[in-house]
Formats: C-alpha cells, structure tokens, sequence
C-alpha cells in the first residue's frame, strides 16, 4: 500500500472579541447541524467541516474542498474521456485535522489542494458569523536553544516606523531616536563583544523582542569569534506524518493516530496554557 507523507502544523484558536477557544462555538455547531457542517461559498470555491466526533476532550474531522470541475482521465483503451458527476455530486479534496480542547490546540494535516488555514479561518468566521483566528504555535524552542550560550555578535536590519508605541523596549526607541536625528529610514546595525569576550546577558532578551518586531529583519547572531552567522526568525513549529493511503486519500484511522503522534513528540515545544 502506498505511502505518503503530509506536513502538520499547529495552531491556538481564537473567537470573537474576547479570543474564547473554539471548544464552544464547534460544540454548538455540531448540535445544530449534525458531524457534517453546513457547506459555505467562499470566493465561488465551496467548503465544508465533516466527520465531527469527539472523545474525551479531542475533536477530528476533515476540512473539504467540494469541487464541481471533474478533471479528465485516460482509460485503459489510452482514450480521453471526462469524468461523469451527477448534478450535485462533488470531488473531495480532505485536511484532516485534531482539536484538543485542553490547551486549545488544533494539529492541521497540510494538504495544499484543500485549502489552507486561512480558509479554515474564513469559514469558521462565516459558520459561526464571528471572527475566528488560529495562529500558530511558533518555534520558540528552537531560537531558545540558540540563545542558551554566549553572543558574541548580533546582527540585525531595521526600517524606522512613523513613530515607536509607548511599550516599544529600550533599544527600539534608541534606534528610532538615532536614525530620526538623520532623516535616515533603513538602517542595520552590528553590535559585536570584544575580541574573546561575550555581550552581556540583556542582549538575549532583545533578541527575543526583535524577531517578531515589526521593522526588524535579518537578526542574526554569532555564538562565537570564530562561528557563522546563524539567522533567526520565526516560524511555525512543524512536524511531518507519513501514513497510508487508499487511492489518493490517507486512511483516516491512520493519520488521525498520526497526528496524535505528532502532538506527542511536539507537545514540549507547544506552551501551555489555562483553557478554565
């Protein structure tokens, strides 16, 4: 049997004004219409939420893309033909998907041909007639891991903003105050110890502040006189599955036991937080 592999991602849920976890809002849902949500036109393209069901505390269910436009096939006589749909009936592109309740965690299984998260952000706002957001769990450990030793060295680039915010750190209104003395808008900056020594302590801290400031671009450390630069920046913390698939979709015990795994090794890199 075939194998393919997906990536998967993870991201927080956040409803409405007050950024309450979806937990509330899917459970009403489900309620109302059943483990098969209503089917909503975003942009001409029609998606929908499907399989809904929940153990414990954790939800799955898959995130369709419902395509009218059947494409052409080659049959076993090497003939073109057209795929026949009856009126109605849809091809399925799949995202599968788990949702833990505790920790406010959704694991996403990437499948560019469903759509994106943006689109789950789109129809969640429509279904539930609220903003809905899901950001990303970031890859804070991975930069934490770099900022564990010494600095030597930081690099980093920055576009002065019309003005900084009140609660801009120490250095951001430093850099502003410097570069608006000289009518200069871009500016990059090194700030290098001296030769065999380390900068102090605080740097780590703006370091942190920097990379998802906005302005900022290009931060980059150096551990060491004689270590590369290493740049650092956020992104989404990531894992990848591979499961099995029958035709072009994965078995579905399979991959949501594979998400499950991907939870588990990632589950120390994911912040926790109260959902009470």
């Amino acid at each position: 049997m075939a194998l393919k592999s997906f990536k998967v991602f993870f991201t927080r849920t956040s409803v409405g004004q007050d950024g309450i976890p979806l937990a509330s809002g899917i459970q009403a849902a489900v309620m109302e219409h059943g483990s098969n949500l209503p089917t909503i036109d975003l942009s001409g393209d029609k998606f929908q939420i499907r399989g809904l069901s929940k153990v414990g505390s954790v939800w799955r269910g898959t995130f369709v893309k419902l395509r009218d436009d059947a494409p052409h096939v080659v049959a076993a006589d090497d003939q073109e033909r057209e795929l026949d749909l009856e009126e109605g009936d849809h091809l399925i592109e799949k995202c599968h998907f788990i949702y833990r309740e505790r920790g406010n965690v959704l694991v996403w299984q990437a499948n560019r041909s469903a759509g994106g998260l943006s689109r789950v952000e789109d129809y969640l706002s429509a279904l539930l007639e609220q903003v809905v957001t899901l950001p990303y769990v970031m890859n804070d450990a991975e930069i934490e891991q770099v900022l564990r030793g010494n600095l030597y060295e930081l690099d980093f680039a920055y576009d002065r903003p019309e003005a900084p915010t009140r609660q801009s750190p120490r250095w951001h209104q430093e850099a502003f105050d410097m570069m608006s003395g000289v009518d200069a808008a871009h500016a990059k900056f090194t700030l290098r110890a001296p030769r065999g020594g380390s900068l102090a302590d605080r740097t780590k801290q703006m370091v942190r502040e920097m990379i998802p400031a906005l302005g900022v671009s290009k931060v980059r450390v150096k551990l060491t006189e004689d270590k590369e630069l290493i740049e650092l920046f956020m992104a989404p913390l990531k894992d990848e599955i591979r499961v099995e698939m029958i035709g072009r979709y994965p078995i579905p015990l399979h991959v949501f036991g594979a998400l499950e795994q991907a939870y588990d090794r990632c589950r120390g890199d994911i912040p926790r937080i109260s959902t009470t």
